[in-house]
């Protein structure tokens, strides 16, 4: 079904990219992608958009000053258009920093399509809706598989059958995630705690999206570590986002065969 909105989608992660558009073309909507918050505010500029869809942590420019720039152009006329924030977690504070930018609401990520199709609907049709109502992903009992199966199921879904989405989303992310892991290890190296923030975050939303859980929850406590300035703990917990990097890179072996 072909719905009334041109959405554009700001993410930097080419897998990130990949998965939204699908989600987002997959709800009936047109979408043009953008990697950061100056092609995003040169987009609006040029273009006519029912949302956006804004990523918070982006290079050169993140969602939250584009957004605030935003605002700021807007008051000197024009109608209000929606942002909703795609957050990688719910964090303290999170919320509140997306609010005070002036953003209007947020999914966080990995973003699925019901929360997508949830607040879409609320901003751009008006009709009621509460994002933190839309069900989170059942866990099941825990087993070696580093891999979410209903994660992978939910892409399969998006593929329609042909497997192009997953195996391009498989690719980019064990090429991206690679030099993620190196960068990351650089930075605890120099010791670095915004360096740090920013590559760790990168790694860990690119694993939640893949449904690579307890890599993207090693990253979000190599995260908070950093933002706490306590990074003397951080070579050990790297030490184990290393080996699990290893077991999901090997588990995607098993899904390449499958596709």
């Amino acid at each position: 079904m072909r719905r009334d909105g041109h959405i554009l989608l700001v993410e930097d992660n080419t897998m990130n990219q990949l998965v939204a558009t699908k989600i987002v073309e997959k709800l009936g909507y047109t979408v043009d992608v953008a990697e950061n918050g100056i092609e995003a505010l040169a987009a609006i500029a040029a273009g006519s958009y029912a949302a956006v869809l804004m990523d918070c942590q982006m290079p050169e420019m993140d969602g939250y000053e584009a957004t605030r720039q935003l605002r700021l152009l807007e008051r000197e006329g024009g109608s209000r258009l929606a942002v909703i924030a795609m957050t990688a977690a719910a964090m303290d504070g999170d919320r509140e920093r997306c609010l005070a930018a002036g953003m209007d609401d947020y999914v966080t990520k990995p973003v699925r399509s019901a929360a997508v199709d949830a607040v879409l609907t609320k901003w751009i049709d008006g009709a009621d809706g509460d994002i933190d109502a839309v069900p989170s992903a059942v866990e099941g009992p825990e087993t070696d598989f580093p891999l979410d199966p209903e994660r992978l199921a939910t892409l399969r879904e998006l593929d329609g059958g042909d497997g192009e989405l997953l195996n391009a989303v498989v690719s980019e992310f064990v090429g991206d995630s690679t030099r993620q892991l190196v960068d990351v290890s650089t930075a605890v190296r120099q010791g670095d705690p915004d360096l740090v923030v920013r590559t760790a975050h990168t790694l860990r939303g690119a694993s939640a999206n893949l449904g690579a859980t307890t890599l993207a929850d090693l990253c979000g406590e190599l995260e908070a570590l950093a933002r706490a300035a306590a990074l003397a703990m951080a070579p050990d917990l790297l030490d184990s986002i290393r080996a699990e990097h290893l077991r999901v890179c090997s588990a995607l072996d098993v899904v390449f065969t499958e596709i």
